[in-house]
Parts: structure tokens; sequence; C-alpha cells
């Protein structure tokens, strides 16, 4: 993983996080008198118990940029690309916007819970609010179909979509059955894209490529970048102690290996399959092209050039 990427990665993070603050302080904005997700009467917006659950959320959402902040440490501490191996940098910034959004919404159905709690407690009843848009239904004051002041859930509501009451956009109504097909199956496809995209890079990254030889033919296996040749297509076998990599063209290049299709000064294009801090590495000069690799341990590589280089005609 090359720093460009690292820095794509940290910036996609401090917006998800400015993002999810400003959508956590949107609950306290009290629109239509609705603060945390309830509606309450207007002479009570600014009541003492009102206020001190406020001060609470508002401290809570102060710990939680603290700690998702300091979860960029691990970051910048492991060498921007964990040890070389982008797929566990990929796989912690999964794990961390789902961490973010889980204590996100964590955060308002407390909040939500203890403001239900003391409108219910002091037999609080606001009046009734009327509006001529009814696909807004921030304007209505019906508490109970938004049982926890983010999702909306009203069977008798035939609408897919409705505005928030927290936070920007607009929400799904789990009420109905286009509604639910909708949340379950979108949020289904998520976790199966990130899970399997995850597995797919932690393969990437911690498959080791092999050589096999049977008769002539000779197979250099990958996961992704696999060739093969025939003993007869070999001009030269020989080690060498660098690989000076001028370009990639195809492949996956990292601070601990390189492999796929690459520009090398002074032998052009060929593919590679090494670990970059474990030469020497094996030199096969084909007929047309060339392949370089080596394997992580010095002597296997040794062992593996005899052995190529007794079949060299």
């Amino acid at each position: 993983m090359n720093n460009t990427f690292f820095i794509v990665i940290l910036f996609l993070q401090i917006l998800f996080i400015i993002l999810s603050l400003y959508s956590l302080k949107t609950a306290l904005k009290a629109e239509e008198n609705i603060i945390l997700g309830v509606t309450l009467p207007k002479d009570k917006l600014n009541d003492e118990q009102v206020e001190k659950i406020e001060l609470l959320y508002n401290k809570n959402i102060n710990t939680l940029a603290l700690v998702f902040g300091l979860l960029f440490v691990p970051e910048l501490l492991l060498k921007i690309d964990f040890a070389g191996y982008p797929s566990l940098e990929i796989i912690y910034f999964f794990v961390w916007i789902a961490l973010l959004f889980i204590y996100s919404r964590r955060i308002v159905y407390l909040a939500n819970k203890k403001m239900r709690v003391l409108k219910s407690e002091n037999n609080w009843i606001e009046t009734k609010l009327e509006s001529n848009d009814k696909s807004n239904k921030k304007l209505t004051c019906d508490d109970e179909f938004w049982p926890n002041g983010i999702n909306y859930y009203n069977p008798k509501d035939n609408s897919l979509i409705v505005s928030k009451r927290i936070g920007m956009g607009h929400t799904v109504n789990l009420g109905i059955k286009k509604g639910k097909i909708f949340t379950f199956s979108t949020l289904a496809a998520v976790i199966t894209i990130v899970m399997g995209l995850s597995v797919y890079l932690l393969l990437t990254d911690f498959y080791t490529p092999s050589i096999y030889i049977d008769g002539d033919k000779i197979k250099v296996s990958d996961l992704d970048y696999s060739t093969a040749f025939s003993t007869s297509e070999i001009q030269d076998v020989k080690l060498i102690d660098e690989v000076p990599i001028v370009n990639k063209i195809n492949g996956a290049l990292t601070s601990i290996y390189a492999r796929g299709k690459f520009d090398v000064n002074s032998y052009g294009t060929g593919k590679i399959f090494i670990f970059k801090k474990s030469s020497p590495y094996i030199m096969i000069k084909l007929r047309d092209s060339y392949i370089i690799y080596n394997e992580e341990n010095k002597i296997k590589t040794n062992d593996l050039y005899e052995e190529l280089k007794a079949r060299v005609k």
C-alpha cells in the first residue's frame, strides 16, 4: 500500500466521523418541538430535566469523537500499511466504520429512551401538529411510529421513504413489507460484499506463490497471476540481489511483496513473484520475457535455483 492510498483511507475516516457527529448533533435541534426523536410540549423544551438528558447526550458524543479519533493511532503507528499487508488496513477501516455506526446509534437509542421515560413519567401531552405535506413524517408528533428516534415503523403508512427525525436525509418505513425487503436485502448485500472483499484481500496478502516442476513443465502458482512455461523456453537462470522495479503494470505491490506484471530496470516487462526483503531472487530468462521469483526462506530459494539451473539445456 502506498502513502496515497493510506491518505485516502484516513480522509474517508475523518469524513465519516465528521458526518456522524453532525448527524448526532441534529437530534438536539428543537425542530417542530422534537428533541432526541421525542415530541415535547413547547413549554418543556427548556425544562431542567430535558437539559440534563441533552447534557449527557452531548458528553457521549464528545466521548465518541475522542475514542474513534484515538483509533486512528494504530494506523499511524503500524507503518501506514500494517506491516506491508493492505488487507489489514482495509479490514480495519471496515471494522472502524461498523463500530462508529453501531455506537452512534446506541448513543441516540439511550438518549431517546431517557426522553421517552421522562415524558411518560411527567405525563407531558403535546399538541398534535398539522402538515399539508404528508410525506414529511418529521412534522407529526406520532412518537409511537419512531420507536428509537431513528427507525420509522408505521404499518398504516404506505410510504416507503420518509424524512428522518434525527440526522440528514431520509429513512425507510420498516412497518411495511417493501420497506423490510429493501432494508434487509440492502444490509445483506453490504455485509456479503464487505465479507467477500475482506476474505479475498486476506487471501491475496497471505497467499504464498509456489513453483511446481513436472517433467519439462514448470508452473508458478499464484492466486491471481499464475503462469506456466516449459524448460525448453528457459534461456538462462541466475541469482540477483535486487529487483529495481520501475513500474507496476498489473499486480500487487507492498513493502513486503510484489506479484504480477512489472517493468524492471534493465530487464523490461516480466512477471514477478517475490518477497522484497528476502533476497536473493531467481531470474528466469525466457525467450520472450522473464520471471523473477523467490521463497521467503533463503535456503529454499537457493535449493530451487540449483534445481532450475540443472534443467537449463
